[in-house]
């Protein structure tokens, strides 16, 4: 039976708005307190991003004066060696023209004067391969003719394959409509280091630059009639890095090959050795 007496009416409806009250003022305190947690969270990770940013700014700061000191150091240490080691030069090059042309003092002259050449170009490639170290100038490259760039190479490089015992060839495999996207320069040392290798310890022969195009790449390879490569040292590809050169290689402990690689990959390109009957290196150029 329904409670009709409006004194009773009246205190139900007042305890429910009590609990509705209390209910209400429950939440709005959970949401305060959630709210705040929520502000104090903020504020701590402000914080930390902070503490981040600051740790990374040293970091960069750190790196930069390191880049910097090695920059200076590198330098030096050209200064301090190409000055008596040009002295050296100099000064065997006036020996050999004071003694007698046909004595054995100026046969030991020559040598001299030939090993202290090869130091001067061990030393600068070295300087080279460490001057490069991290370099990314992909964002510098700009297309380059595939025909120019290796008709350039053969001129560079007749006379001097030719005293080698090899026989120069250019194969152009691609139109005279075909570029890439490098850095002329550096593409053309990564080339030199290919080409100088060839050369010196290839067999007598013929050595060939023969350039394709895969579907968006240019491969610019150095063909000889070497000894071939080992499959461990094709997979090893760098010796500075723990490969084990084959023979005609490890009178340069591979300084040849790395430099050659860390040179193309300045400019983003890939370099690669293969061939079992003879050698082939590699470098594949994206296409302009």
């Amino acid at each position: 039976m329904a409670d009709t007496d409006p004194d009773s009416r009246i205190a139900r409806l007042e305890r429910r708005l009590q609990r509705e009250r209390k209910a209400r003022a429950d939440a709005e305190a959970i949401a305060e307190r959630g709210l705040r947690d929520l502000y104090e969270a903020n504020q701590g990770l402000e914080e930390r991003v902070l503490e981040r940013t600051a740790e990374l700014d040293l970091a960069r700061h750190a790196a930069e004066a390191a880049s910097r000191a090695k920059s200076a150091f590198i330098a030096h240490v050209s200064h301090e060696v190409r000055t008596p080691l040009n002295g050296v030069l100099g000064n065997l090059e006036l020996l050999t023209t004071a003694v007698d042309a046909d004595g054995a003092a100026a046969v030991f002259a020559d040598n001299a004067g030939q090993s202290a050449k090869a130091l001067q170009r061990l030393f600068d490639r070295l300087l080279r391969y460490v001057e490069l170290e991290g370099a990314d100038r992909t964002a510098e490259t700009a297309p380059v003719k595939v025909d120019a760039f290796v008709e350039s190479l053969a001129s560079r490089w007749q006379t001097r394959a030719a005293k080698g015992g090899k026989l120069l060839v250019a194969d152009p495999g691609v139109g005279p409509e075909i570029s890439m996207r490098t850095l002329e320069l550096e593409l053309g040392e990564a080339v030199d280091e290919l080409l100088d290798n060839a050369v010196r310890h290839a067999d007598n022969g013929s050595l060939t630059i023969a350039t394709s195009t895969s579907l968006d790449r240019v491969r610019i390879a150095i063909v000889d009639t070497g000894p071939g490569v080992p499959e461990d040292f094709r997979a090893a590809a760098t010796p500075l890095n723990g490969g084990r050169a084959p023979e005609r290689h490890q009178g340069g402990q591979g300084l040849g090959l790395a430099l050659a690689t860390r040179l193309a990959e300045s400019v983003g390109a890939r370099l690669g050795v293969e061939g079992e009957d003879h050698t082939s290196a590699w470098i594949e150029v994206p296409l302009a």
